[in-house]
């Protein structure tokens, strides 16, 4: 059990380990949003654990700082941020 949080945002979202989490957090009611460049993988996941997409590249840092204003317009006030 998490604490009252309410929204995560998994960087680097997919597969592995960063996809598994996606699963529990959306399992725990958790709204989710996916950052990665592999738009195949990121819809996969989303339409299992219906979370919201982004697909940026981490290593550029204006689609970064651009990724963070429309998760914050989507999502709201970001609780968890994984990278």
């Amino acid at each position: 059990m998490l604490p009252d949080y309410k929204t995560a945002l998994i960087i680097g979202a997919g597969v592995g380990i960063s996809a598994s989490l996606a699963r529990a957090l959306s399992r725990e009611g958790l709204q989710v949003g996916l950052v990665g460049r592999n738009p195949t993988r990121l819809q996969e996941l989303a339409r299992e654990t219906r979370a919201v997409v982004f697909q940026t590249d981490a290593s550029d840092a204006t689609a970064v700082s651009q990724m963070f204003k429309d998760a914050d317009a989507k999502l709201g006030e970001i609780d968890v941020v994984v990278y």
